[in-house]
């Protein structure tokens, strides 16, 4: 102990010779029994190496709490890094349903417009054929509105002629000294037909009523149409 105590002191009371367990616990044991027989400088050097020795563990335990607080930070930040990380992974998972979703949408819209599209054909095709049908319907309804106009003046032709032709009748009858009131007849004639030898005719409003009549004299260039006819006949 004597020769560390004054090594201690050449070596300007470096800590790096002063003693550590268990060298210090010897020297604890020592100054507990012989204290009283210890130079100044022996105990200098034991309470060197007990204020060394302090400081050392002091430091270890510092060193061990800076080591827990860094093992504390890395589980923490592992801790965090595996809950960012799970995160991230349903942030991701969500992402891929939701393009996924998207891209569905996305067909839907595609095949509504082309459908849309579609709709829109068929219509433009049937309001085509609409605008057809309602052209024919025009056309045949001025067809129509054609064929009663020409109904109906053919009609107001007739009627004409039958007129024309009691007129004529008449008119032969007077000239030649027969008056109308012979004839029976004096409104338009329902019927006027020919006989077959072309010498006389018939005449009637209503069945049973005909009475025939001679020619006397005829200058008809056809039978078929008595307006167009200027014979001359009296009773027969």
């Amino acid at each position: 102990m004597d020769q560390a105590a004054r090594h201690w002191k050449d070596q300007s009371q470096a800590a790096g010779v002063l003693w550590r367990p268990p060298d210090l616990e010897l020297l604890n044991q020592y100054h507990e029994r012989r204290g009283d027989d210890m130079t100044p400088l022996q105990v200098d050097f034991l309470l060197a190496s007990r204020q060394a020795e302090q400081q050392r563990i002091v430091q270890k335990e510092q060193q061990q709490q800076t080591l827990q607080r860094r093992l504390r930070v890395a589980v923490g930040s592992a801790i965090a890094a595996g809950v960012l990380f799970t995160i991230a992974l349903g942030l991701g998972y969500a992402a891929n349903r939701s393009r996924i979703a998207a891209e569905r949408s996305t067909e839907e819209a595609q095949h509504l417009a082309i459908v849309a599209n579609e709709l829109r054909t068929e219509a433009v095709k049937s309001e085509i054929a609409a605008n057809k049908l309602r052209k024919t319907a025009e056309a045949s309804e001025k067809k129509a509105l054609i064929a009663q106009a020409t109904a109906e003046q053919a009609q107001r032709d007739e009627e004409t002629a039958n007129r024309e032709a009691h007129r004529e009748l008449g008119n032969a009858y007077w000239q030649r000294g027969v008056s109308a009131r012979d004839f029976e007849h004096h409104d338009v004639r329902a019927s006027l037909l020919f006989t077959a030898s072309a010498m006389a005719f018939v005449n009637a409003n209503e069945p049973g009523q005909q009475r025939p009549t001679r020619f006397v004299e005829r200058s008809c260039t056809t039978w078929t149409s008595a307006a167009r006819c200027s014979t001359v006949m009296t009773r027969g």
